[in-house]
């Protein structure tokens, strides 16, 4: 998947990490710019229905029992595979409200002019083209309908609704995979920046196998002095592209 972060070249240090260690950093989930994402709020949101529902403690690693369960729930269709590899060992709650909270966004479009205004210093700075496989597309939704899914009284409702039979497993796969949604969904004012997104508890993510930062587009006033530096810094085989502006629109110059 072809993804993009912009950059501004006036902190240059953190860009040239990126270009020569080939590796991106995953911030804290307390200074992402959304205010609407809560992630500690919600995530006790969901604790304070499980007190009150009783039961498993989902702040420890799933049993064998339960991961063998939600692989049968895999197989079945009613979680993806893909998910359920991912989750487990990994998605337990005390992972949501602290310990895996790191996040790397980046954006699946690379002429939007009002991401290229706010995060490339006015179209000064660049952005830079991977090719990752890692990450995972951004799901947006209206602010009433975000608020409603992680409260505590709507999560309490969807729990009583489990099987009775086998509540105590369903309950390990559903929180076992309802932290992986806070990490995955944001409200519609952001979908203009089409996010995709890394999550970690590593502080950075090691670019690895066939992924690869595969070109740089400089903005359309980047300054001369600037440009020259990439030529110089930037690896032969990694392109370095002008752009214009054009109907509202950064676009390669050709």
């Amino acid at each position: 998947m072809r993804l993009y972060k912009y950059r501004d070249l006036e902190k240059a240090w953190n860009t040239l990490d990126i270009i020569f260690n080939r590796r991106l950093y995953l911030a804290p989930l307390d200074i992402l710019n959304d205010p609407m994402e809560l992630k500690t709020e919600q995530a006790k949101a969901m604790i304070e229905s499980h007190l009150r529902d009783g039961g498993i403690d989902y702040t420890k690693p799933p049993s064998d029992t339960e991961i063998s369960f939600i692989s049968d729930l895999a197989q079945k269709g009613l979680l993806s595979t893909e998910s359920v590899n991912a989750s487990i060992g990994d998605f337990t709650l005390d992972l949501a409200t602290s310990s895996y909270g790191r996040v790397c966004s980046l954006s699946a479009d690379p002429s939007n002019i009002t991401m290229w205004s706010h995060y490339a210093n006015g179209h000064k700075g660049i952005c830079i083209e991977f090719d990752l496989a890692s990450a995972k597309p951004i799901t947006y939704m209206n602010a009433e309908r975000f608020q409603k899914e992680f409260s505590a009284t709507h999560m309490a409702r969807l729990l009583s609704r489990l099987d009775k039979k086998n509540k105590s497993i369903l309950r390990g796969a559903f929180f076992i995979e309802k932290p992986r949604r806070l990490y995955a969904v944001k409200t519609s004012d952001w979908s203009y920046e089409k996010e995709w997104r890394i999550w970690r508890r590593e502080q950075y993510y090691n670019l690895e196998g066939s992924e690869c930062m595969s070109r740089i587009l400089v903005g359309p006033r980047i300054s001369a002095f600037h440009h020259d530096i990439l030529c110089k810094l930037v690896p032969s085989n990694v392109p370095i592209v002008r752009t214009e502006i054009v109907a509202g629109e950064v676009r390669e110059v050709s």
